[in-house]
């Protein structure tokens, strides 16, 4: 197919909640960090990585996304390889071991996997279609999510075990899965989900936190009660950019999981309104790269990267409302971390990458003469 102009929807919004990203980030954290390591600590690393990420997401949007096929085994190798040297050794934080730190710099592994497995399972099922519905593939696709899904879960991360599981759905129903291969995986994964929940007890001290967070103010529901303060103290149109009373050590981890709350609570709910448009455009822009492409490996990657960034978003705003248990899981291109923000402004580039080759929609005919109020008008 004849190469065209990228998508530029993509970049500037990617761009756009990057920069709006950072700037709330500096909000979030600067009174925290003001005596330590600084007011500006978090906001200029997360800077350095956004232009790093922008590297990358400028080469990956010029390089030819086809070629990308004979790195997708060599990529998943690699990112279980991190995986596994991540419990040996990694940089146990909080009671979880998710950051490998080489040279001072952080990297955690388990957001490579993700995109090394999108690559992978896209790179299996468009080498023939027919694969879908043949139950040896389905099963090396269970398996091979099933492997960087026990390493993530060792560290432990259950909130991005979850993510893995409903991205690989999403790819296998995009690619055309039987209904009933397709009940039978979301049944797996709902019931390994609440056994997960269940098996651990700080876990399931989270779950009765979410179902009242009262009962227990100054432990367990903390955060989430905290998190509600914010957005309910931020109003129709917010208390101001920097004007935060939360951020004053009430929420932890204020510039990353639950920078949402920060974010209710200084632009309201108006700009937090706007803030969802921006996301919901960015992942419509990205449904429509997958939808316009006619080759079946563009349309996976892309269906893979799209359901990646609306399952996190989904997710991290669910949590930081209260629709969902707590968990801890990123904001994408607004939450504090260099990994997250890096690959995903490398999947934008991606993305980008494959929008230069799809179908084109047909122009609009123009209205040459006047219409009788009858008339039903069907634009292209």
């Amino acid at each position: 197919m004849k190469k065209h102009s990228a998508d530029y929807w993509l970049l500037i919004f990617a761009v756009g909640l990057t920069a709006f990203g950072i700037i709330m980030i500096q909000s979030a954290s600067f009174y925290a960090t003001m005596n330590t390591s600084g007011p500006y600590y978090y906001a200029s690393k997360q800077l350095r990585s956004a232009i790093i990420g922008i590297i990358v997401m400028v080469f990956l949007w010029n390089f030819d996304y086809r070629l990308l096929k004979k790195f997708s085994l060599p990529a998943y190798i690699v990112s279980v390889f991190l995986l596994l040297l991540v419990l040996f050794a990694g940089t146990n934080v909080y009671g979880a071991q998710r950051w490998l730190v080489i040279g001072g710099f952080s990297l955690q592994p388990a957001d490579v996997a993700k995109l090394a497995l999108i690559l992978l399972l896209a790179d299996i099922f468009s080498t023939d279609p027919a694969r879908i519905n043949k139950f040896r593939y389905i099963a090396l696709a269970v398996c091979l999510m099933g492997i960087v899904c026990v390493l993530v879960m060792l560290q432990p991360n259950l909130s991005t075990t979850v993510c893995i599981a409903a991205i690989t759905i999403a790819m296998l129903f995009a690619a055309g899965l039987h209904w009933g291969y397709l009940a039978a995986a979301g049944a797996g994964a709902v019931a390994g989900g609440v056994y997960l929940m269940v098996s651990a007890s700080y876990r399931l001290e989270r779950l009765k936190a979410f179902w009242d967070p009262w009962a227990d103010p100054l432990g367990n529901g903390y955060q989430l009660i905290q998190s509600l303060y914010a957005i309910g103290s931020g109003g129709l149109l917010g208390v101001g950019i920097g004007q935060s009373r939360q951020k004053y050590l009430y929420i932890p981890f204020a510039e990353s999981d639950f920078i949402f709350a920060i974010i209710s609570e200084e632009i309201g709910f108006i700009g937090c309104v706007c803030l969802f448009l921006a996301f919901v455009i960015l992942i419509w822009r990205g449904i429509l790269v997958a939808h316009r492409s006619n080759d079946p490996f563009a349309s996976l990657l892309a269906t893979g990267i799209v359901s990646m960034i609306a399952i996190q978003t989904i997710i991290n705003l669910c949590v930081v409302t209260g629709a969902i248990p707590p968990t801890g899981i990123p904001l994408p291109f607004i939450s504090y971390g260099g990994t997250s923000l890096m690959i995903m402004l490398a999947s934008v580039g991606i993305l980008l990458n494959i929008s230069r080759y799809t179908e084109l929609p047909p122009p609009r005919r123009k209205l040459t003469a006047k219409l009788s109020k009858n008339s039903i008008w069907h634009n292209n």
